[in-house]
């Protein structure tokens, strides 16, 4: 009975001051707190896991190749700021450029008619340790935002594509072969 009292007391001050449908959310929400004491507490046994294991993606390469510099590294930036987003540990680094020749020919004849140089640049993102359920939703938001002109590989990482972001010293090479080659004086 005092709860009844105490209810309609809050409905006669509501309904001055509430449209009838908040007034509608209010009483649902009064009911909803009013559980017994039972209802608060939770017993469940120890050691219960209730996360499932996720397995993650040791290491993932996005490599990027395209002709026009800004646009590439304006979205190797992108990329690395979607997966920053989705919480997952990056490295990215650029490879050397690759030069490429091409040559145009005439019309329905082997002469040449022009010659052009590009520039091809890369960029890699690695992505160390991405969850299994993370990485159909970055690779999806990636390949939707593709730019004109930029070619996007997704691989696993390996050793030989670790290696190959570092210029090789090829004068040390060389004192280390000539070193190699000198007769050794046994006593």
């Amino acid at each position: 009975m005092r709860n009844r009292l105490r209810m309609d007391l809050l409905r006669r001050t509501l309904l001055s001051a509430v449209s009838f449908s908040r007034l509608k959310c209010m009483n649902q929400t009064i009911r909803r707190f009013s559980i017994t004491r039972l209802g608060l507490y939770k017993w469940e046994p120890d050691g219960l896991v209730t996360e499932p294991d996720i397995p993650p993606y040791p290491g993932v390469l996005v490599k990027l190749q395209g002709y026009d510099y800004t646009i590439l590294e304006t979205y190797a930036k992108y990329v690395n700021r979607i997966a920053g987003i989705m919480r997952v540990e990056t490295n990215m680094w650029p490879l050397p450029a690759q030069k490429l020749e091409m040559q145009t020919l005439q019309a329905n004849s082997t002469k040449i008619q022009s010659t052009c140089n590009l520039n091809v640049y890369q960029r890699v993102v690695e992505l160390q340790n991405i969850d299994s359920t993370k990485l159909p939703i970055f690779l999806d938001n990636i390949w939707s935002h593709i730019p004109e002109g930029v070619k996007v590989t997704v691989a696993e990482s390996t050793d030989e594509e670790q290696e190959a972001r570092y210029v090789p010293d090829h004068a040390k090479q060389q004192l280390i072969d000539a070193l190699g080659e000198l007769p050794s004086k046994k006593k």
